[in-house]
């Protein structure tokens, strides 16, 4: 449009068309932008409101609120029954009422150097370049929430930018459903580090009473999305850790055959922040008009969205999730193990 009212285009119908657009579409642009803005900060707030609720709902399934264990509790009804699961002497019976899960590894070490933007508000007051990026950003994140492709990717941002810097609890259910690839990683290491860890236990420790225990595997890091398996995680998460936990319980049936109950979860971890030498192109929305309100397709590198933390108006946080237990049931034989 600046060409034209420069010169390139003259007469009436010129002035007529510069001062409609001065006087109604520049405004009305700027309204409708001001309502993404609001948007976005209303978002934020119902998105506290429910991650307080959550963690209230949290609370009402464990048992002893002061323990820092996770529990599960889970009703041996939902159980699928085992054949002769319960001994004729019943002080051998395990209560199978509450179980006491693993809690998932202390989080990965971080690294001294290249990870992360550094202190937060350590470069000092934002420029106006960082203030506007930090506008654009709002606004794409608040369309990427809605997006129903990008709702990770845009709740994650808004999180960032809500600048808080508590942690944020990620669907590892989700993660796992939606990347088939973790999901065999998940798979992999569960029958290759899980399963043997258990049989030496068994090996060692199992004399025909029953026994519960649990076994952690350690943090893998750095699993990358497919980007052309899910977009919405490559760009949620990007590189992460995870790590895998069990609760065993062996029951010995009538005739002496261990009867052994898994329950499997997996953890995962991520810091939220941005590195140097990296940078991301942010996807399109595919609509034109909201693609020129937001910075779709442009490349934006990780220092300049450091600088929102750096400068104090966003923050890095960490990620974490666990899944939903998964429950496996085995026969064991002192020869060859789980069956």
């Amino acid at each position: 449009m600046q060409p034209l009212i420069a010169g390139e285009w003259q007469g009436q119908a010129a002035q007529r068309c510069f001062q409609e657009f001065e006087s109604v579409i520049v405004p009305t642009y700027q309204r409708l932008i001001n309502v993404f803005d609001t948007s976005a900060q209303v978002t934020l707030e119902i998105a506290k409101l429910m991650q307080a609720a959550e963690a209230e709902a949290a609370a009402l399934f464990s048992i002893n609120a002061s323990s820092s264990k996770n529990r599960l509790m889970v009703d041996p009804l939902e159980l699928p029954d085992l054949p002769h699961t319960e001994p004729l002497d019943g002080s051998k019976t395990l209560k199978p009422e509450l179980i006491t899960m693993p809690s998932p590894p202390p989080p990965p070490t971080q690294p001294n150097t290249g990870d992360g933007s550094g202190t937060h508000g350590a470069m000092g007051q934002p420029t106006e370049q960082d203030k506007a990026n930090h506008s654009k950003m709002s606004r794409a994140a608040t369309l990427a929430r809605f997006s129903g492709v990008f709702s990770e990717t845009g709740y994650h941002m808004q999180h960032f930018l809500n600048n808080s810097g508590e942690p944020l609890t990620v669907s590892v259910d989700d993660m796992l459903d939606d990347m088939p690839v973790f999901k065999s990683k998940v798979e992999f290491r569960y029958e290759n580090e899980i399963i043997p860890q258990i049989n030496q236990k068994l090996r060692s420790d199992y004399h025909g009473e029953p026994l519960e225990f649990h076994v952690t595997i350690p943090w893998k890091s750095n699993f990358y999305p497919d980007r052309s398996e899910n977009k919405n995680w490559y760009y949620a998460v990007g590189g992460f850790s995870y790590a895998q936990t069990a609760y065993v319980r062996v029951t010995p049936a009538l005739d002496g055959t261990p009867n052994v109950e898994v329950i499997s979860q997996v953890h995962m971890f991520d810091r939220y922040n941005w590195d140097q030498g990296k940078a991301v192109t942010i996807p399109s929305s595919g609509i034109e008009w909201i693609d020129n309100s937001t910075i779709a397709n442009d490349h934006i590198t990780d220092e300049e969205m450091g600088r929102l933390h750096g400068t104090g108006i966003a923050q890095e946080y960490d990620l974490t999730g666990t899944s939903s237990g998964q429950k496996h049931f085995y026969t064991y034989d002192s020869f060859i193990g789980l069956k």
